[in-house]
């Protein structure tokens, strides 16, 4: 059925030859066009503007803060900031791009002409369509023995500088990594994108009879890591947490088993580390911080344990705090990652909880199943279970011609061809009918000799395709081969002739099966395991074809006759 549209007539102005320019259109009051759906909808379709036509394309961030560098000068009770920025606006519309807030006031800036906003409790800049600006702000903070703090906008690279240290002082800076290129009378810093703020504060040196050394902090941890099988080892990738009450906050020893080998330990305020190895025989490892005093700190732990894939139990050791707080017990959260094909339980072989409440850093690091168990200090014991898989067959027989001529005398000529489906190198095994006689033999078109195995079956290689594309995901090989058999001679008048074809343990999906008989016979019947195609019988032979079939030898008892 189709669909018209039934429109009242509309002037339309044709231009196409200029003596028509000045026609009058006739007076068609009660006129009216038909046109099909589909060209009143083509019509609507290209009077309408295209989505996004003529627009370019856009940039998926507006603005970007490419730099944002602090230099705080101490002189007395005085604080000078000179701060530098660049900024630039990839949008089409005017943006305001924040620069920096916190406990800081605004003494200056250059440019003058620079568009500079005080908005949301931070400075900024406002920039037309397109523009790129630098800009140079002098700010003043309160005393640095007060503290202060400054919430830089985040950027592609923020450094700060701190100068004008009194001898008598030490600066305490959180929010901030202390870099590892440090010049003398210069403290720097490296600004993360997602400190939320820089505090700055001066402490005064203890010195005189009384000032003695701070004594070490008795840290109290609290951990999380992600455990990952894989060959032979287990690894894992940790944040530990630590606190303290007191103390000098610039050192901390954590045990790990003793197989343990350590990949690295990372952490802000110039963290380094070193493997120690304790008198008992353990694996120590000592972190130093930069700065004193901080009583909280973070660590990113990364070490790797042996594990035999086998093994009926997996141990998790959680790491420890060395000469930790009497009576305290580290909670520590280890989520385990299951790798195909095993199935982790807890040591009793229930099932272990799936928790959906995990940390931020976990959440992105996990992709696939995992388990999760908390543990407080000690070995937690879990028993691995590995699946049993499905094996799946190396090739199949996609399809598979055979052409075969029968003579009166018995004999059967046969030609076969077998387009096989695989992947690695395979070895095919096929078992000729009795009697038959192999004449000729290619493989991906190359002439082939197969191996004659135990029992008469014939075993052809079939090359890897992998070998020719490392990506391939599988491909066809054709093997093509022909022999000859002999069957009791046709009987002069009628008889019954049994014909079989080559056997394979391969699936095949389908035989086509084309079989010849001398023309002073006809056939008056077929029984076996293989239909007859019918609409393909003729005079000359016979159409068969078997579908979805393994290990099975397909044949046939033709009965016959002499034609009249």
């Amino acid at each position: 059925m189709s669909l018209k549209c039934f429109l009242p007539i509309v002037v339309v102005a044709v231009t196409i030859l200029p003596e028509f320019s000045q026609a009058i259109p006739p007076d068609l009051p009660n006129a009216s066009v038909t046109i099909p759906y589909s060209e009143l909808k083509a019509l609507w379709d290209a009077a309408r503007p295209k989505a996004g036509e003529g627009r370019a394309p856009q940039s998926p961030v507006a603005s970007i803060l490419r730099s944002a560098n602090f230099a705080i000068t101490l002189d007395g009770r005085t604080t000078s900031i000179a701060a530098d920025f660049s900024a630039v606006n990839l949008s089409e519309n005017w943006l305001f791009v924040p620069l920096v807030g916190g406990e800081v006031r605004l003494e200056g800036y250059d440019p003058p002409a620079a568009q500079l906003v005080y908005r949301e409790d931070c400075y900024g800049i406002l920039l037309a369509p397109g523009a790129e600006e630098e800009l140079q702000l002098r700010l003043s903070a309160s005393a640095a023995d007060e503290g202060f703090k400054i919430e830089p906008s985040p950027a592609t690279s923020g450094r700060l500088t701190i100068s004008g240290v009194p001898e008598d002082r030490i600066p305490l800076v959180s929010g901030a990594h202390a870099s590892a290129m440090q010049t003398p009378g210069l403290r720097s810093y490296v600004l993360a994108a997602d400190s939320g703020g820089v505090s700055i504060r001066l402490e005064k040196i203890r010195d005189g009879a009384e000032d003695v050394d701070l004594a070490p902090s008795r840290w109290e941890m609290v951990g999380e890591a992600l455990a990952t099988f894989s060959g032979s080892k287990i690894t894992y990738e940790s944040r530990i947490y630590l606190h303290a009450d007191d103390g000098e906050g610039d050192e901390a020893v954590l045990v790990l088993p003793r197989s343990a080998r350590v990949l690295t330990a990372n952490g802000d305020d110039g963290a380094t580390w070193e493997a120690l190895r304790a008198s008992d025989g353990g694996k120590l490892i000592r972190i130093r911080w930069a700065t004193q005093e901080i009583l909280d700190r973070e660590v990113v732990l990364i070490w790797e344990v042996p594990q035999a894939p086998l093994a009926k139990r997996w141990k998790l050791i959680a790491p420890q705090i060395d000469g930790e707080v009497d009576g305290v017990e580290s909670p520590f959260l280890f989520v385990v990652a299951e790798v195909e094909g095993l199935q982790i339980l807890a040591g009793d072989g229930t099932r272990l909880p799936v928790s959906r409440q995990l940390p931020a850093w976990l959440r992105d690091r996990v992709t696939g199943d995992y388990v999760s168990v908390s543990t407080r200090g000690g070995a937690l014991e879990l028993a691995p279970r590995w699946l049993p898989r499905v094996e799946t067959p190396d090739a199949t027989v996609a399809l598979a011609k055979i052409k075969q001529k029968l003579v009166p005398g018995g004999a059967v000529l046969t030609k076969a061809s077998y387009e096989i489906e695989h992947d690695a190198a395979v070895k095919w095994l096929v078992v000729l009918p009795e009697g038959g006689e192999i004449l000729s033999c290619r493989v991906g078109g190359k002439v082939s000799r197969p191996v004659l195995r135990e029992g008469g079956g014939l075993e052809f290689s079939l090359p890897s395709l992998k070998a020719e594309d490392p990506k391939s995901t599988g491909g066809t090989t054709w093997v093509e081969f022909s022999y000859a058999s002999q069957y009791a001679p046709l009987d002069p008048v009628e008889g019954v002739l049994q014909i079989e074809l080559p056997l394979t343990e391969l699936f095949i999906q389908q035989i086509d099966w084309h079989l010849e008989i001398p023309g002073r016979y006809q056939p008056t019947a077929a029984e076996g395991n293989v239909e007859i195609v019918v609409g393909k019988k003729d005079a000359a032979g016979l159409h068969f074809r078997k579908q979805l079939c393994r290990g099975v030898r397909p044949g046939i008892e033709l009965y016959y006759r002499r034609a009249e």
